[in-house]
Order: C-alpha cells, then sequence, then structure tokens
C-alpha cells in the first residue's frame, strides 16, 4: 500500500495520521516536496507524466477533455516512488494543460503555408524569410521558433 501525501497552501492534506507521513519517509528516504511557487518539470519527469497518460488513455480513463482524478493520484505516487518528488494533482493537471497549449499552438503554426515538421528535432520548420513574414503578423508566437514539442515518446 502506498501512502500519499498532497501538498497544499495550507500544509498537508494527508490522508492518513502523522505516523504515516513517517512510514513513507522510511519507505522513500529523503522526499523533496514542493510546497509553493511554480513547479519546474524536467524531462524524467515528463517522461513518468506520458508513460502513465499513455497507458491510462489506453485503459479507456481519458474522456475529450480531462482525466480520471485517480490518473492525476498515480502520476504524483509514480513521481514520488522513482524521483522522490511530492507533488499534487493540480500540478500534474498545469503540466497536462502546458503539453496541450504547446501541442495546439505548434499545430497552429505549422498549418501555415511555408512551414513543416521536423520529427528528429521536434521543431516547426521554415526558411528564414517564411518565419520573418509570419512573426511580423503574430510576433506572440516567437518562441515556437525554437520550442520543442514532443509529439512521441522519443523526443524525451
Amino acid at each position: 500500500m502506498v501512502i500519499v501525501l498532497f501538498v497544499t497552501n495550507f500544509g498537508f492534506e494527508f490522508l492518513e495520521t502523522l505516523k504515516a507521513h513517517r512510514v513513507m519517509e522510511e519507505s522513500f528516504g529523503s522526499v523533496k516536496v514542493v510546497t509553493k511557487g511554480q513547479l519546474r518539470w524536467d524531462d524524467k519527469m515528463d517522461k513518468i507524466l506520458l508513460e502513465i497518460i499513455l497507458e491510462e488513455y489506453g485503459l479507456g480513463n481519458a474522456s475529450n477533455t480531462s482525466w480520471k482524478p485517480e490518473v492525476y493520484t498515480r502520476v504524483c505516487v509514480e513521481l514520488l516512488k522513482q524521483l522522490k518528488l511530492e507533488v499534487n494533482p493540480s500540478n500534474v493537471k498545469g503540466r497536462i494543460k502546458t503539453f496541450r497549449t504547446n501541442y495546439f499552438l505548434a499545430k497552429e503554426v505549422i498549418s501555415q503555408s511555408g512551414f513543416g515538421w521536423d520529427p528528429d528535432t521536434q521543431l516547426a520548420t521554415a526558411d528564414v524569410l517564411t518565419w520573418k513574414d509570419y512573426l511580423e503578423k503574430h510576433p506572440e508566437k516567437e518562441s515556437y521558433r525554437r520550442k520543442r514539442v514532443c509529439t512521441t515518446m522519443s523526443c524525451l
């Protein structure tokens, strides 16, 4: 049995007692706790998240717009087990939202005339003039010239 403790703005939200927290420390060693501020996701964290959501999607635990709550919890548990990093479901929801936003913005960029997709670099491609013309009309999309958007697990 895995005991999960989530961190909120008000402290720990215990699913068990304080004794359970000691059991978790004994089981997992030192635990990095995200208490406030913005969580910075790295490639290891992303890989764990993507592996789980791909598996859960295959099990039917997703709709067109969201995931079942146990999917978020499972990601939290795996991050704790594998990386000794404690996050809460809202961190996971936020990261999935970021993936979705980046995907649709990149898709919009590459749908424009003159743009393509390089699956090796995971970047939108176009010649210099095409980028210049596009960015004059859409300066807010400048970051997508260099933003890697993973479309497969192999990019992590």
